[in-house]
């Protein structure tokens, strides 16, 4: 059971990140669409290398453990967390930026990856607030 539920993980991973980094791949080709490298870390601040990588290690065990031991109707959201974030990261690591494509009135540039952490820590978080005191199914 437990080798199967790691066989879907990565299987998972595997696709959905080709899936982020092909969506940025194309808009860097076609580059019909307005596009920023967002060279700065996170909110705007820069991060060295060193400690962005070592962050993201530290993310990558935190989430995965998540992961492993969520129920399973929460396991979806918390891959779709470690594919985005490890998408972003790869992105700032091989390209020194990250590709921001995708834009809509009134917001910044983001991407595709940006659009999947949000939506799954909100439903996370509102998740967590809606289950709080009862017992796991």
């Amino acid at each position: 059971m437990r080798s199967r539920k790691m066989l879907l993980g990565v299987l998972s991973v595997t696709f959905l990140l080709g899936c982020f980094q092909g969506m940025a791949w194309l808009a860097r080709l076609y580059q019909k669409v307005p596009a920023l490298c967002n060279a700065e870390g996170p909110f705007g601040v820069a991060i060295p290398s060193f400690l962005l990588l070592l962050l993201f290690c530290g993310a990558l065990f935190f989430f995965g453990r998540a992961w492993w031991y969520a129920q399973s109707r929460l396991r979806v959201w918390w891959l779709l967390i470690i594919v985005a974030g490890t998408s972003n990261a790869l992105e700032r690591l091989f390209y020194g930026c990250v590709y921001d494509f995708l834009k809509l009135p009134g917001f910044p540039l983001f991407n595709g990856a940006d659009v999947v952490l949000t939506v799954s820590v909100v439903f996370l978080i509102w998740w967590e607030m809606r289950h709080r005191g009862t017992a796991p199914s």
